[in-house]
């Protein structure tokens, strides 16, 4: 049981109780809390960078059932929210597999609608019917309305 290896998004004090989010892995729970990344080795508990989040969850590799791992340089991409409220909008986060931020920026996205993943590129679609692609090593996205 401690050699499962996995990342997941803790309030401190949860973080602090070596329990249930370590040994069953689930869905981020999206409460007032901000959140850090924290990754379990071989029982060892250690924060992974030093950037909290909102209603934090981490792209998913929807077929593997993880969070998609990005290459060149390895990592992962962060959803989240920059504050609570119906005005609140989608931030993407990029980072490293030491948690480093690579690049962030929020996408004006109220309500997804849909997430496509890819190697190099994320399609997201908004409810507002507007499809943006997301270069993920740039951290660079395109606006496209549809019809």
């Amino acid at each position: 049981m401690g050699k499962w290896i996995g990342l997941v998004f803790l309030a401190e004090e949860q973080a602090a109780e070596k329990g249930e989010f370590w040994s069953r892995p689930r869905r981020a729970i999206l409460d007032q809390k901000r959140k850090r990344l924290y990754r379990s080795r071989g029982g060892v508990i250690e924060q992974m960078g030093k950037d909290s989040y909102l209603h934090a969850g981490l792209l998913r590799d929807a077929r593997a059932n993880k969070g998609l791992r990005l290459a060149e340089p390895e990592g992962y991409i962060v959803m989240h929210r920059w504050r609570l409220g119906q005005e609140a909008t989608l931030m993407l986060t990029r980072v490293d597999m030491s948690g480093k931020k690579l690049w962030e920026f929020d996408t004006g996205i109220r309500k997804l609608d849909q997430v496509l993943p890819e190697a190099k590129y994320l399609g997201l679609m908004s409810d507002e019917m507007k499809l943006y692609s997301v270069d993920l090593a740039a951290g660079n996205v395109e606006e496209a309305s549809l019809p």
